[in-house]
Parts: structure tokens; sequence; C-alpha cells
């Protein structure tokens, strides 16, 4: 998911057991401290850690104008289990292009599928 997708993404891995993998691209850590305040039981960071066996992929962008450096590292910590994070001197939406190949790679090799 990117963006609000990456960020229900972590709410999704925490409570649907049959995911095993994520690519959270530029999600909030805190929706709440955000874009909508009114569903702080709904931030990512209180359930991505509850994700049991599951491999996370996170994708950031240096220069995004909505995800601060700070908050996506808080979602990378927040998270349990195997994870890699990646950076990308890109924006927020640019971030999609420049790293699909990175996603396409960690996506190959954890679904067992040669390399693209």
């Amino acid at each position: 998911g990117h963006s609000f997708g990456a960020t229900w993404g972590g709410v999704i891995a925490g409570v649907e057991p049959r995911i095993h993998i994520f690519v959270l691209m530029a999600g909030y850590a805190q929706v709440s401290k955000n874009d909508t305040p009114e569903v702080p039981d709904l931030d990512a960071i209180l359930y991505v850690g509850h994700a049991s066996g599951a491999a996370f992929l996170f994708q950031f962008a240096e220069k995004d104008e909505y995800v601060r450096p700070e908050e996506a590292r808080q979602y990378y910590a927040a998270a349990g289990g195997e994870k890699s994070i990646e950076w990308y001197d890109t924006t927020h939406f640019d971030l999609q292009e420049a790293g699909q190949a990175g996603r396409l790679a960690w996506l190959a090799e954890h679904l067992g599928f040669p390399a693209p």
C-alpha cells in the first residue's frame, strides 16, 4: 500500500493473520496526528507490532511532503519480525515509480519467484 494504503496496511497487518508479506510505502505511523484526528484507535503503530510472523518492506521518500522522517522511523521501529527499510531521494507521490525495482525484487525473494 502507498500513503493511506500503507497506513491501513499496518492496521491490517496487526489484525489479519493470513497475510504474511507487506510492502508499506510512505504511510503515516499515526493518522490521528495528521489528517484524521478523530480516529486515534486506528493509528498503525498500535497494530503493526502485532503481526506475528510477517515480513515488512517499508519504503519512504526523503523529500516527502506529508510523512516526516521521524514519523517514518517510528513506524518502522513499531513493526516486529522481519523488516527492511528503504529510502529514496524523491517525493511522496514519485515514490511509487522510484521504489518499484526495490519492491519487485523484495517481493520476488519473499514469494519465491525469480528476480525480475
